[in-house]
């Protein structure tokens, strides 16, 4: 009968710790208390280049070519709990909240400066309470320099704002 009853108890605890377990980012809304404004240009510099067509096939190239290519950082290992690879990628950005800073989601459609993912590309997610410092909980700009980001200029990355800004289509 102990045994039982012991039984019992510890599926209950592990059921009830696992319920703060799995999707960081379920229905539930963001927190309007946290201040997410940050005062950045939205102008993204392309030089000569055409505005860049905004699809994800667009931004998948990009992941892959910067991000995601090898060992980088969001390649087999996945910081900030995300691959950048994979048929699900679209599913784990828009509307998923990050990891790194969860008052925000990693792709807000339609709104790059309400996105974290465009503000870890810009470099205004520093501007976010608790993110100045490159060793806290929000990390560094991406891509973080190394071998694979040599030469990176954030027009090349034009194609990540435009697609947001059209609404994050599949």
């Amino acid at each position: 009968m102990s045994d039982t009853r012991t039984t019992s108890a510890l599926v209950a605890l592990l059921a009830s710790a696992l319920v703060g377990c799995g999707d960081p980012t379920p229905g539930g809304a963001l927190d309007a208390s946290i201040d997410v404004s940050v005062d950045c240009s939205t102008d993204i510099p392309t030089g000569d280049a055409p505005a860049p067509e905004p699809t994800f096939a667009g931004v998948q190239a990009f992941f892959r070519r910067r991000c995601a290519a090898g060992s980088a950082c969001h390649g087999d290992g996945g910081q900030g709990m995300l691959t950048l690879q994979g048929a699900s990628l679209h599913d784990a950005l828009v509307g998923r909240r990050s990891a790194e800073f969860p008052a925000l989601p990693r792709v807000e459609p339609g709104h790059p400066e309400r996105s974290f993912l465009w503000l870890k590309i810009d470099g205004c997610f520093t501007q976010l309470p608790g993110c100045s410092d490159p060793t806290g909980p929000c990390g560094r700009q991406m891509p973080t320099p190394s071998p694979i980001s040599e030469g990176f200029a954030l027009s090349e990355a034009a194609v990540v704002h435009a697609w947001i800004l059209a609404g994050a289509p599949p």
